[in-house]
């Protein structure tokens, strides 16, 4: 098993101290794919703490994947699948100059096995 990426201890890190945004697609997707887990619709910090959960699980590896077409004009985002099948994709959002924070770009049922 490779180890984790240096950027998921900053998505990690980010998202703990609150840096955070998160799509309204990813909280919608979120909520509703999540629903089993928490048995009920989860809210924003336990989306949060559930995806902050699976950066932190040593068996899983954030990779980098470039977006847009040609592939990077989008910029770049980080992606995993967890064992629950859930699909999560990150980015660095720059808010101002020098001030960037962990947008939770997908947050859902994966629709690959």
């Amino acid at each position: 098993m490779s180890s984790p990426p240096p950027e998921q201890q900053q998505f990690v890190a980010m998202l703990e101290a609150g840096d955070y945004l998160l799509s309204q697609r990813a909280l919608r997707d979120a909520k509703r794919d999540l629903m089993d887990h928490f048995g009920r619709e989860p809210t924003e910090s336990q989306i949060v703490e559930y995806v902050i959960d699976a950066l932190v699980n040593q068996s899983l590896c954030l990779t980098r994947t470039l977006q847009g077409e040609p592939p990077g004009s989008g910029g770049e985002a980080w992606q995993l699948t967890d064992s629950r099948r859930i699909f999560i994709k990150l980015r660095f959002h720059e808010l101002r100059f020098d001030e960037v924070v962990a947008y939770l770009q997908s947050c859902h049922k994966s629709a690959h096995a």
